[in-house]
């Protein structure tokens, strides 16, 4: 059997495992077979010296197994001191999840201000349009050049803050992934 065929049916037999195990698991049979190959082997002949998939993958998973019984096994005392701990680090977990919690809506409160101040700009941009509009129909050319000032100012002012509110947002959202993903791996990790 060829070292391609050998590691595919290897492959095969670790399915249901997972990733990095059967990667890590594939990369040292691939390396072995290379090794008795350099020693003078052929390709075969390593191949068949490693045995058949089916074991090696039983005895892969019984591996695994083993590894994961022993990480999760604490010892009584370790039980213990969490039990009598949890006096104290129940409610500061629970604070520090609530002012997280608060953190992150004060930052979306924060960038709803920009967007209604960046409405309010948009609306006095509009307004002095309007203003134009009646000085002229009332005959008031010289208030037109305020007005046309006001216009490009708050206009102006209105598209600059529209990027920076998008920005802010996209920040916020960003932070808000990283802060449930911060505290995902705090719950799930093992050891």
């Amino acid at each position: 059997m060829t070292k391609k065929k050998y590691l595919r049916q290897l492959k095969w037999q670790l399915r249901g495992m997972p990733k990095d195990e059967i990667r890590d698991t594939l990369d040292y049979y691939d390396e072995l077979i290379r090794e008795h190959m350099d020693e003078g082997m052929s390709e075969e002949d390593a191949v068949a010296r490693l045995g058949e998939p089916k074991e090696i993958a039983k005895v892969t998973r019984d591996e695994t197994d083993d590894k994961k019984k022993k990480r999760r096994a604490r010892p009584g005392w370790q039980i213990a001191l969490i039990w009598i701990g949890s006096v104290i680090w129940i409610p500061l977990l629970i604070v520090a999840l609530v002012l997280t919690f608060v953190f992150y809506i004060v930052l979306w409160v924060m960038v709803l201000v920009l967007a209604v101040v960046d409405l309010a700009l948009l609306i006095s941009a509009l307004a002095c349009i309007a203003g134009i509009v009646l000085a002229i129909r009332y005959g008031a050319f010289q208030m037109i050049p305020l007005f046309v000032g006001g216009v490009l100012l708050t206009a102006g002012l209105s598209v600059l803050l529209f990027f920076g509110t998008l920005a802010a947002a996209k920040g916020v959202v960003k932070l808000g992934g990283s802060i449930i993903r911060g505290i995902g791996k705090a719950f799930t990790k093992e050891g």
